[in-house]
């Protein structure tokens, strides 16, 4: 990979990491921060699922997408569940 390509995703993580930690912020603002947290680390977690089982191939068995779906809808019924 070239200097300017590994300088490029730099700056795009930090650029996004600073957005989440804001995004994160501002939501610990209006709802109670354990709601907050257990959602931001529900969608981290999704999110590493999926760039495991689409950029390195990993196995996608019955059992892992089922637990996928579990812990989307419980991350939803978090966000909505929330009285604030």
């Amino acid at each position: 990979m070239s200097a300017i390509l590994r300088m490029f995703f730099l700056i795009l993580y930090h650029c996004l990491l600073i957005r989440d930690r804001t995004l994160l912020y501002k939501a610990s603002r209006i709802l109670p921060i354990a709601t907050v947290y257990a959602v931001w680390t529900g969608i981290g977690a999704v999110d590493n699922i999926l760039v495991g089982v689409f950029t390195f191939k990993e196995p996608t068995a019955f059992r892992r997408i089922f637990f996928l779906f579990v812990l989307i809808a419980s991350i939803i019924r978090l966000k909505f569940g929330s009285r604030h």
